[in-house]
């Protein structure tokens, strides 16, 4: 006779399923094409959390076409009409960007994972969440970034940038350079505040 499932044995299964519908709406927005990517996810046997959150993004990925369609409402709260241009201002991002941003804010993965479920490398994983995350603030502020010449070394700072917000190792080399670097470079010291921002008003939407 096979042992019935303890309530907490049962209860992985129903937390999987509600993270990575969730992971599926901040991918695709609200509406059926998120429903089916997690449907689709969930299908066939989920091996572990990582595999899970890997089937969703594949699946949101083969639709990303679908777009996500919001309207600011009219009215309401101040709390509330902040949410809603955030919820704007992120569904205006590219698909990957949204992936990115799900994957270290809601589903907390680290870089290496999120490099395993994106098929990119680390480094790749710290560039494209500095990018997503400026483009984040970006479309907060409703208008494009100032042009500004290249310090040359913009992509490594970034990268540090990155990896120190979500706490992934940084060398003290690395931490050295950051902090000379952006003492005497104005571009990416406003990058530093724009990725912060960023992923801190990131963080407070998807874990309130």
């Amino acid at each position: 006779m096979i042992a019935a499932a303890s309530p907490s044995e049962r209860a992985v299964p129903a937390a999987l399923g509600a993270e990575l519908s969730q992971l599926a709406r901040q991918i695709l927005g609200p509406g059926p094409a998120a429903a089916e990517a997690c449907a689709e996810a969930l299908a066939g046997p989920v091996g572990n959390r990582l595999e899970g959150i890997a089937r969703t993004a594949a699946e949101c990925r083969r639709r990303d076409g679908t777009g996500v369609v919001l309207e600011l409402p009219v009215g309401g709260t101040l709390a509330e009409t902040l949410l809603a241009e955030l919820e704007l201002a992120h569904a205006a991002l590219a698909p990957r960007h949204r992936e990115a941003l799900a994957l270290a804010g809601l589903c907390g993965l680290s870089h290496a994972e999120i490099g395993e479920v994106m098929g990119l490398d680390t480094a790749a994983v710290a560039l494209l969440l500095a990018r997503a995350r400026l483009a984040l603030r970006e479309e907060l502020r409703g208008a494009p970034e100032a042009t500004r010449p290249d310090c040359g070394v913009r992509e490594r700072a970034l990268r540090v940038l990155s990896r120190r917000q979500d706490g992934e190792p940084v060398g003290r080399e690395d931490t050295t350079w950051l902090g000379e670097h952006l003492a005497t470079c104005r571009g990416c010291a406003r990058d530093h505040g724009a990725v912060l921002e960023a992923a801190l008003r990131y963080r407070g939407w998807v874990r309130p």
